[in-house]
């Protein structure tokens, strides 16, 4: 096991003895199964193991670890307690802790306790366990409807005449299931006890007339952060080693087998299995052969989702300059790092006609730089912009053009200069909703007032800072009684400057253009921009770009502060024409996430479709809002989750919910009721269904939210989608009180049962939230059931809120719940679930964690084993990928 990575499954069979590995920094999932107790027989009827009393079986426990470093760890596989049989005596102990059967005369005989399961780290010791199983406790004799103990659990689980039970903090000793007893009447003897984290008991006590107790089972323990002080003194273990999403379930409750089936409690030899879930240190060698030699780069997928590169691939360290050329420039940028930086085009001069209050200098551009990393080639197009031209005082009108890229134009008989040009790169499509980096163009010179510098974050005005260019607005035009109509920025464009004698000046272009001016001046420059995380908000409707070019180290500087030349020296503001410079840092590719590990579903209206290869996702689903009318909310949709194994190649269909509409009576896809009158339909859900496109083959539902009334007399928002319950019409109750709808609302959904209208108690169905009637009334939301639609029954305009549908996991707790017909069955079960209604707080598509999903639905796939290890050559004939 030296090779280990991300994907990678370790399963630990038992050998009656401790088993090592060591795991590389990374992300583990951990389960242990622990092993059954043995059965007794009385030595008298010659009861054997097929018709005697079973032996109790084994708990299971799970967790998640992240392990900060390369750690040596220890595997305990417990053993199934020795059996009584017609022709054998096995009066062993389990391995790991199991107690010892025994026989009292010739009356009873004791079969051995069942050892635990568990995983030590660093250390081979009992006070280093991260997590235990715990092995189920051994019968004496009696019918076959006896039973031993079942181990743990947070306590072991008392079968027949228990003699008491182990838990988190008590047992026979730590670690170690008690040896099989003598009752108080000589000729019978007590089960011997499970190990696990405190062993099982065995009693002395004598039941029913001379009659035997059963061995007790051994608790189970998962380590956390909330059960580190379970631990007794001498614990070697610190919280780098807490366990996430854990659990331990006792051997009398249904679980997860080796298998991947379900089983109630664990029989024979325990079991232990860790999935390598990320492998974050894996060094990846490979030997470079006769047919490789012309390559020129090596890249290596590796099983962090990121690429490494070795080689030059055609990377000779250039630097790309591109100076002003008064058109487009384009390049084409092989994968990897580079730094982009930009230079603003400085505003056009006035023409001195011996006026002693002209000041001739144009405004002087900015500066944008950032680090942008490309997956892939891309071509990209260049604008480098063009200085603002100079308008002579010749008594005259005439129009003197803006610099390249954006400058504002210039009319007036007078004397005053255009505005310069910004300059920016724009990634894939030549639009200015492609420009992932703009330095703004400084404004043209006017008659008294000097042109003002390019941005930065805003595009600088010498007359008024309320004029400025920002990051989502351009800058205002300066007016007065002489002007003959200059105009303001918009998007990418200078405003004109226009005038009479006293002249004009146009605004810089830029992010958002500066304003225009008259009379004596006052234009402004253009704004700069960075596309980051933090300032796509920015972007106005139209954005062409995506996460996957967010620059980072990235600014905009103004044009009236210092900051790098293209020569390499210092400069305030930039003058001339503008500038733009590329520079490749490296042939290094950092991919966030490789292709096809993350598959987001938006709202299309329709079923979507997505094949899924074998291995293990994440599901995750966000419910639809219910409509909205003036000020009333429709119902905030719900969340569920949970992690899906899939054992072949499977075909899952997506349906994301509608949002109800806010301008009629619509309601939203997959499911959603219909509003009446004012009223508004519901949220649709969103769901995801296994090997077929129907409702009984639903995996998981996130409930789509009520349609919203026309009164303020009940909670608002409400109805929000579930959630186990959605929330009722009214109270956007989700504890399930009013699944029948108050005051004319609609009710909530349940697991088993739509919402019910207030008065009629008509119902919604599996999947359906119910249509309103009546006045002005909101629809019920769609979801695993649907929400109750309202009813008002007279036209006094205070219809109400439709209820909001259920959310739903399909576990092995939860399978129960699904009406005849289900399409599913146990290979399918999801762990690690839950469902969550839309009035709590849970994490938004975004990454941030928000009360409820607005607006339309929304669906995330995340595959946890992605393809792994992959080798890249570069030839001078193009790409080849072999895998590894």
């Amino acid at each position: 096991m030296s090779n280990i990575k991300t994907g990678d499954i370790l399963n630990f069979d038992y050998t009656g003895a401790v088993q090592s590995v060591t795991l590389p920094k990374g992300t583990y999932k951990l389960e242990c199964w622990g092993a059954q107790g043995g059965n007794g027989a009385n030595g008298s009827s010659g009861l054997d193991s097929s018709s005697g009393a079973p032996g109790g079986k084994g708990g299971y426990s799970m967790g998640t670890l992240l392990l900060p470093a390369k750690t040596q760890i220890y595997v305990y596989v417990g053993g199934k307690g020795g059996c009584i049989t017609s022709s054998t005596n096995d009066y062993n102990g389990g391995f790991n802790g199991g107690g010892s059967g025994g026989v009292s005369g010739s009356m009873s005989r004791s079969g051995g306790g069942g050892g635990a399961t568990d995983i030590r780290f660093e250390q081979d010791s009992l006070y280093a366990r991260v997590i235990v199983a715990g092995g189920g406790g051994a019968t004496s004799w009696g019918p076959s409807n006896e039973y031993g103990d079942a181990g743990g659990g947070e306590s072991s689980i008392a079968g027949s005449n228990s003699p008491g039970l182990s838990n988190q903090t008590s047992g026979n000793a730590f670690g170690i299931g008690a040896n099989a007893k003598a009752s108080s009447t000589s000729y019978n003897i007590n089960g011997a006890g499970g190990g696990g984290w405190y062993g099982g008991i065995s009693s002395t006590n004598s039941v029913g007339g001379g009659s035997k107790t059963h061995g007790g089972g051994g608790s189970g323990y998962v380590y956390t952060s909330s059960t580190a002080k379970n631990y007794p003194s001498g614990c070697l273990l610190n919280s780098s080693y807490y366990l996430s999403d854990a659990k331990t379930i006792a051997g009398n409750t249904s679980f997860t087998s080796p298998t991947g089936s379900s089983e109630t409690g664990h029989p024979g030899n325990g079991y232990c299995r860790i999935t390598v879930i990320e492998c974050k240190s894996t060094a990846l060698y490979t030997r470079i052969n006769n047919s490789m030699k012309k390559a020129t780069a090596f890249y290596f997928k590796l099983n962090n989702n990121k690429m490494y590169g070795v080689g030059s691939a055609n990377y000779n360290g250039s630097v790309m300059n591109f100076d002003y050329t008064g058109s487009v420039q384009t390049a084409t940028l092989t994968p990897g790092a580079y730094k982009l930086e930009c230079w603003g085009a400085q505003g056009g001069n006035g023409s001195s006609n011996g006026n002693s209050n002209i000041n001739a200098v144009g405004g002087l551009g900015g500066y944008s730089v950032g680090t942008i990393t490309l997956s892939k080639t891309q071509k990209v197009y260049i604008y480098s912009g063009g200085k603002g031209q100079t308008k002579s005082n010749t008594g005259s009108y005439s129009t003197v053009n803006g610099g390249f890229n954006g400058g504002g134009s210039n009319y007036t008989c007078g004397s005053g200069g255009s505005g310069g040009g910004g300059s920016d790169i724009r990634i894939g499509t030549d639009s200015l909703y492609a420009r992932v980096i703009v330095a703004g163009g400084g404004s043209g010179t006017g008659w008294t007032i000097k042109g003002a510098a390019g941005g930065g974050i805003l595009g600088l005005s010498n007359y008024n800072s309320s004029y400025n260019s920002t990051q989502t607005a351009g800058g205002i035009a300066y007016t007065s009684a002489y002007n003959i109509m200059p105009t303001a920025g918009t998007f990418g464009i200078g405003g004109n400057g226009s005038g009479s004698s006293e002249g004009g000046s146009g605004g810089g272009g830029g992010w958002y253009g500066g304003g225009g001016a008259g009379y004596t001046g006052g234009s402004s420059g253009g704004s700069g921009y960075v596309y980051t995380s933090a300032t796509a908000s920015n972007y106005p409707s139209g954005c062409l770009l995506n996460s996957t070019y967010y620059l980072s180290n990235a600014q905009t500087i103004a044009g009236n502060k210092s900051f790098p030349s293209p020569t390499g020296s210092t400069e305030t503001g930039h003058s001339g024409n503008g500038h733009v410079k590329i520079t490749k840092l490296s042939d290094v590719i950092y991919l966030t996430q490789a292709k096809n590990d993350i598959m987001d579903f938006n709202y299309t209206g329709s079923v979507q479709s997505k094949t899924l290869k074998p291995g293990t996702y994440t599901l995750e689903c966000w419910g639809a809002q219910g409509g909205t009318y003036s000020s009333y909310i429709g119902g905030y949709g719900g969340y569920s989750k949970g992690t899906i194994t899939l054992a072949k190649t499977t075909t899952v269909y997506v349906s994301v919910g509608g949002a109800g509409s806010s301008s009629s009576t619509t309601a939203g896809f997959n499911g959603g009721g219909t509003g009446i009158s004012s009223g508004r339909g519901g949220g649709g859900a969103t769901d995801v269904r296994i090997g077929q496109n129907s409702l009984y083959s639903r995996v998981i539902v996130a409930g789509g939210g009520g349609g919203a009334g026309v009164t303020s007399a009940n909670a608002n928002p409400c109805g929000c989608g579930g959630g186990e319950y959605g929330g009722d019409g009214y109270y956007n109750d989700t504890t399930g009180s009013y699944t029948i709808g108050q005051n004319r609302c609609g009710g909530s959904a349940s697991q088993t049962a739509g919402g019910k209208t207030w008065s009629t108690s008509t119902q919604a169905t599996f999947g359906q939230g119910g249509n309103a009637s009546g006045y002005s009334c909101g629809g019920g939301g769609g979801g695993w059931y649907g929400g109750g639609g309202a009813y008002d029954n007279d036209s006094d305009s205070d219809g109400r809120w439709g209820g909001g549908g259920s959310g739903y996991v399909y576990t092995s707790s939860t399978a129960k719940n699904y009406p005849n017909g289900c399409l599913l069955n146990s290979t399918h079960y999801l762990t690690n679930a839950k469902t969550i209604a839309g009035n709590k707080s849970f994490k938004s598509p975004t990454g941030k964690n928000k009360t409820g999903h607005t607006g339309n639905g929304f669906c995330r796939i995340t595959n946890l084993n992605p393809t792994q290890y992959g080798l890249y050559v570069k030839t001078n004939s193009g790409w080849k990928h072999i895998d590894l």
